[in-house]
């Protein structure tokens, strides 16, 4: 197996993932750090993002997304993927929102498929689009109140 490793630089903070798993300083210019999430088996953490403040990271694993605080405590699931995958996320200044793209069913919103992009603004996942067969959105950005959503779209 080859070791793999990227280091993330934001202002004195250093974000390093390695096999998978995220890990962080564990205190203002340590050269410890202390890790973030714990994958296990086929899963691995990947598309990491920084809220603004600092306070969380949200991530996917290839199915599901998860956000996490960084001063401790497990990750918590965003989404329950079924049939597809939502993944991409990206959250709003204090991670309270946060969007992504999902091809899943949705509980039957999505049952087409397509890549969609949809929020999740604390309780449950909302479709921001509902586009048909062969249309594509892609993910941009996310104001940092949470208000506008940024995206592109072949359709």
């Amino acid at each position: 197996m080859t070791m793999r490793a990227v280091a993330y630089v934001l202002g004195v903070t250093v974000f390093v993932l390695a096999l998978g798993d995220f890990y962080m300083p564990a205190a203002a210019r340590s050269p410890l750090v202390r890790q973030l999430t714990q994958s296990s088996g086929a899963t691995q953490p990947q598309d990491p993002q920084m809220s603004d403040d600092g306070s969380r990271a949200v991530y996917d694993d290839g199915s599901n997304v998860f956000v996490v605080d960084i001063t401790g405590g497990p990750p918590r699931g965003l989404t329950a993927v079924t049939t597809g995958q939502c993944d991409l996320p990206y959250p709003n200044a204090d991670a309270s929102v946060v969007v992504m793209v999902c091809d899943d069913a949705l509980g039957g919103r999505n049952d087409d498929g397509n890549i969609e992009v949809v929020v999740h603004r604390g309780a449950g996942l909302d479709l921001v689009t509902s586009s048909g067969f062969g249309v594509e959105n892609d993910l941009g950005n996310l104001s940092g109140d949470g208000a506008r959503i940024v995206f592109t779209s072949n359709g």
